[in-house]
């Protein structure tokens, strides 16, 4: 690693077919995060993917189960969303708004550091995409 880095341990199981994209994550039973803070990580990552037509619940659950691993080691907890279509085809999938409704779910899960996506991929207007990024920076409550 350069020096002045920090190691971020992924703590997420990625579920799917093999040498495909994930579909789900779960928390990942093999990572030790005491090992983890051991060898030197300064902070544990999970992903979750999103999806507007599956429960809040249950990601909330999914995420509390990785905030256990972050007070076992005292890392830092990040969370990492990624929104993706819903899986019933009739609800619009509005990508971008999509985002913002993910962000504000996952302020009640009080991540230490949350990972966004970029809005718009990055692509198109850079006024647009800062007031993206800023109405997402407004839902999870911090940049």
């Amino acid at each position: 690693m350069a020096p002045n880095s920090g190691l971020i341990a992924a703590a997420d199981l990625l579920i799917g077919p093999a040498g495909g994209a994930a579909t789900d994550t779960d928390v990942d039973p093999d990572v030790d995060p005491i090992r983890m803070k051991e060898i030197g990580a300064v902070g544990l990552k999970f992903l979750v993917l999103w999806r507007k037509d599956e429960s809040a619940d249950a990601r909330a659950k999914l995420v509390e189960k990785f905030q256990d691993y972050c007070n076992k080691s005292n890392l830092p907890s990040i969370i990492e969303i990624i929104v993706k279509q819903p899986n019933d085809k009739s609800i619009e999938f509005d990508r971008e708004e999509q985002l913002i409704e993910a962000a504000r779910e996952a302020r009640n899960w009080k991540p230490d550091l949350y990972k966004a996506e970029v809005p718009f991929h990055g692509q198109g207007d850079l006024d647009l995409i800062k007031r993206n990024a800023e109405r997402i920076s407004e839902a999870i409550g911090g940049p």
